[in-house]
């Protein structure tokens, strides 16, 4: 038997912490334990756990000789368990302690943080194995320039690389962000906002001019500085854009728009694209969430730059929104905390 302190002890845990003979009769439960399986402490002495907690995997490792943990995922009801089945120290050898924790509330982004990684790894492979496969019909010297267009097969390497780097580039942010660690690595300072912009802008005007889309671009006297990690804004500003460029249509427009307003200095990028429908925009800045859409679902992404955009300008006191309808475009609104004489 448990003596009082052990008792109280156990009593203060936010597990289950049972205790079961060679026949897998109870014999010992804490009272969070006996909550969690919702039952009298009167079964104690006088019941299977395994008639408690009913579950074929369970079953077989409260059975089986003591040799070592199991881990055992289980439900009840509407509720996730995890259970730990191992020899009770100091026991007498068949005696087995288990500990059960409810994990109802972690599972559901414990799946999503799994399906993300696994869905990460095939994102990874697709771009690797294609410059890979580029790389190895160029340096192979089979190819021959008459029938086999070498500059598609180059752009083919480099877009895929570029796929590649966005990603790498979403991860470490992602990594700074879900660690808290984002406002260690800021140099946050006074950044010309418009040269900052233009310089962003020119990475794309290649691709604006592939698809036959128009870039406009409207800074106005007087933008000023925003206080900024000036490379952090860099990326915040290349997701934007190219959200901007893949969900236009050919010979569509995009416009960016810069202006200074009391206390802030703001950046509008705006398109004539398919709009984002309403039961989206919720769900917008959620990481590993992308709209529904047919047209969304045609583009490559891992539902990482909004997400990754939101939380990066929050870290430097910015905002990021969006104003969108079916038919009518996408408007992405930037604001920064002005800096200077006059902010």
């Amino acid at each position: 038997m448990w003596d009082e302190r052990l008792l109280a002890l156990l009593n203060t845990l936010p597990v289950g912490v049972f205790v079961v003979d060679a026949a897998g009769v109870l014999r010992e439960a804490n009272r969070p334990g006996l909550a969690l399986l919702k039952v009298d402490p009167e079964v104690v002495g006088r019941r299977p756990l395994a008639d408690l907690l009913p579950d074929e995997a369970l079953g077989r490792a409260l059975a089986a000789p003591p040799n070592g943990a199991v881990r055992v995922n289980l439900a009840r009801g509407e509720r996730a368990l995890h259970a730990e089945v191992r020899p009770l120290p100091g026991g007498t050898g068949e005696e087995k302690l288990v500990v059960v924790r409810d994990v109802t509330d972690l599972s559901p982004l414990m799946v999503l943080r799994k399906n993300f990684f696994f869905d990460l790894l095939h994102k990874l492979r697709t771009p690797l194995t294609t410059i890979v496969s580029v790389l190895s019909m160029m340096s192979s010297g089979r190819l021959d320039p008459s029938t086999v267009d070498l500059g598609e097969i180059t752009s083919m390497g480099a877009r895929e690389a570029e796929r590649l780097t966005v990603l790498l580039s979403h991860l470490k942010d992602l990594f700074l962000v879900e660690t808290n660690a984002l406002e260690d690595e800021l140099d946050i300072e006074p950044v010309p906002v418009v040269p900052c912009v233009i310089e962003v802008a020119g990475t794309f005007r290649d691709r604006f001019a592939a698809r036959n889309q128009a870039l406009v671009e409207k800074y106005a006297e007087g933008t000023g500085k925003a206080y900024a990690d000036r490379e952090v804004l860099k990326r915040v500003l290349d997701s934007v854009f190219r959200n901007a460029h893949l969900y236009t249509p050919s010979r569509g427009t995009v416009i960016v728009r810069t202006q200074r307003l009391p206390g802030h200095v703001r950046i509008l990028v705006q398109d004539d694209g398919p709009g984002i429908p309403r039961e989206d925009l919720a769900g917008l800045f959620r990481r590993f969430r992308r709209g529904q859409a047919e047209y969304v679902r045609s583009v490559e992404g891992e539902g990482l730059g909004l997400y990754l955009a939101r939380r990066l300008l929050l870290a430097m006191n910015g905002t990021i929104l969006v104003d969108s309808r079916p038919g009518a475009g996408t408007a992405v609104e930037i604001a920064l905390e002005a800096a200077g004489e006059d902010a």
